[in-house]
């Protein structure tokens, strides 16, 4: 389960990431 949420949180993080990115350019 918490395998489950730790893979959930680190694609938010990705997600996030790729939204600042895409913002900066």
């Amino acid at each position: 389960m918490s395998k489950f949420v730790k893979q959930k949180v680190s694609l938010a993080d990705f997600l996030i990431n790729t939204l600042k990115i895409e913002i900066s350019f």
